[in-house]
């Protein structure tokens, strides 16, 4: 059996599914923002040369810095909040990702880049961090993907309010 919904239902509910989902990208941006990722400051600011850090973290920078130079202005753009849990005959294991990238300018770079860098929790107590390049067209695709569907959503109900406006009264609605 079909279900036969009126003109303007469809529309109505890819608007509010594509809301959802501008919501579910772009709160946890803002929270990122207002409650930014301790670790992870740590990091840009010694890449930004105001602090100094230890082990593996401060070999990681110094790796960083003498390819590109200190950064002199980072803008984060995108973040992505990730775990997993791993069950196997008596052991499981937990992880969770935190990877925050940045439209990232560098010293000894003429053009800015997106940095990206990730932070990896193992069973609450391992971190590892990495950090890569990354791509406009991968930090855009978490929020074109969403938009362009809020947007064919805004575009379809108001075509279906005119076409239904212009419709003479008496005259059945066609689907």
């Amino acid at each position: 059996m079909f279900i036969r919904l009126k003109g303007r239902a469809v529309p109505l509910v890819l608007l509010v599914i594509s809301s959802l989902w501008m919501a579910a990208v772009l709160l946890p941006f803002f929270y990122s923002l207002v409650f930014p990722n301790v670790d992870i400051r740590h990091i840009v600011w010694a890449l930004e040369g105001r602090e100094t850090l230890q082990g593996n973290l401060a070999h990681m920078v110094e790796q960083i810095t003498s390819s590109g130079g200190h950064l002199k202005r980072g803008i984060q753009v995108a973040i992505y909040w990730g775990g997993s849990a791993e069950y196997k005959i008596g052991e499981s294991h937990t992880t969770r990702t935190t990877d925050v990238a940045y439209l990232a300018w560098f010293e000894k770079r003429s053009k800015p880049t997106i940095f990206v860098i990730e932070r990896t929790e193992i069973d609450g107590s391992r971190l590892i961090f990495r950090t890569y390049e990354g791509t406009f067209l991968g930090a855009l695709r978490v929020y074109l993907l969403p938009a362009s569907a809020m947007a064919l959503s805004l575009y379809w109900l108001r075509r279906s309010r005119i076409l239904q406006e212009r419709m003479p009264e008496g005259t059945p609605p066609h689907n």
